[in-house]
Formats: structure tokens, C-alpha cells, sequence
């Protein structure tokens, strides 16, 4: 039985969208392109998270006004492309996430992932933690909470289940997410 414990600070990802327009026609409709970087910084942990590497990742968001009864929210849906400066794999990811105002500054998110390995990678053997594989498939839901504290600066809490996958993990991840707007 292991005693260590894994963090998000083992595997830090800065991430940053730009607005392309609104889709003409659609007023509701929005497009972005949006990219991420992380940070080559490798943790203990088991499994241990983080490769000591750098990964991007591009993508395109589109996102829209959810309106079904209740104060307001919004769509998210993402494709994005990851590569990685080492092992095991790139990455194509697809997410899908609504969110609903429940009360003033709060709100419940629910979001669909899925991830795919794009077998361009060679294994690595680092504990057991499924990116390892180049050959991997995960998908999973997530279920949170935001809180608007300031205009600029939210609070995300909530957790994550893995629900199917190819050589992937099963299990549930708690996640404390802070989002800061410039």
C-alpha cells in the first residue's frame, strides 16, 4: 500500500482561448481557438504524474448560451490536438460540457471526455499510469461546482470518474481549480 499522494502541482498545464467571432447569423454562437502548454515538471506520487517533458496542445472551442428555464448558462465543446515531447503518445481529445446558473454566482457543470492515444509513442515504465501505453483510449464525466468569487476570478471544485477505456485506469479523482481572467 502506497503512501503517497498525487497532486495537480506535479503536472501544472497553462492554458489560454482567443476568440475568433461569432459565427454569422448564429448571435449566439461563439468560436475560439485555444492552446495549452505543460510544464515539464515531474512529481513523486502513485502512480507518479508527469513526465519531465513539454506537451501543447491546439484546439478549437465553440460555445454557446444554454437557456432551459433557469437564470442562464452556457456549451462548451472542444477538439484539441496534444503532442508531446516524449513519451508515450500524442493525444486527440474531444470534450463536451454544459453549465447552468443555480444561484447568483453559482454554477453546476456537467462535462463528457474522451481521449485517445494516437499510437505515435513508444510505452515508458513509470509506475501504472495508463498514458504510459501508446496505445490507449479514456473517456470519463465530470461533475462540478464554480463559484464566481470576483469578476475576474472563479473557483472550480468537484471530481472526475473515469468510465470506459483501452488500456486506461478506472477510478475517481476529486478537482480545485482556480480561473483567473485578464
Amino acid at each position: 500500500t502506497s503512501t503517497k499522494v498525487n497532486t495537480g502541482f506535479n503536472n501544472p498545464e497553462l492554458g489560454a482561448a482567443f476568440a475568433i467571432d461569432r459565427v454569422k447569423g448564429l448571435n449566439k454562437l461563439f468560436c475560439a481557438f485555444n492552446t495549452m502548454v505543460k510544464l515539464p515538471i515531474r512529481g513523486g506520487g502513485d502512480p507518479i504524474i508527469g513526465f519531465a517533458q513539454t506537451d501543447v496542445e491546439f484546439g478549437l472551442r465553440s460555445l454557446g448560451n444554454l437557456r432551459i428555464g433557469l437564470p442562464g448558462g452556457y456549451w462548451v465543446s472542444d477538439i484539441a490536438y496534444r503532442t508531446r515531447f516524449g513519451a508515450p503518445a500524442d493525444e486527440l481529445r474531444y470534450n463536451a460540457n454544459a453549465s447552468v446558473r443555480v444561484a447568483l454566482h453559482w454554477y453546476v457543470v456537467a462535462l463528457a471526455q474522451t481521449t485517445t492515444g494516437m499510437r505515435n509513442g513508444r510505452p515508458t515504465q513509470i509506475g501504472a499510469n495508463y498514458i504510459l501505453n501508446p496505445d490507449y483510449s479514456s473517456y470519463s464525466a465530470q461533475l462540478t461546482t464554480i463559484y464566481k468569487a470576483t469578476r475576474t476570478r472563479m473557483v472550480q471544485f468537484g471530481f472526475n470518474r473515469e468510465l470506459a477505456g483501452r488500456n486506461a485506469g478506472a477510478g475517481t479523482t476529486a478537482i480545485m481549480t482556480i480561473w483567473q481572467y485578464f
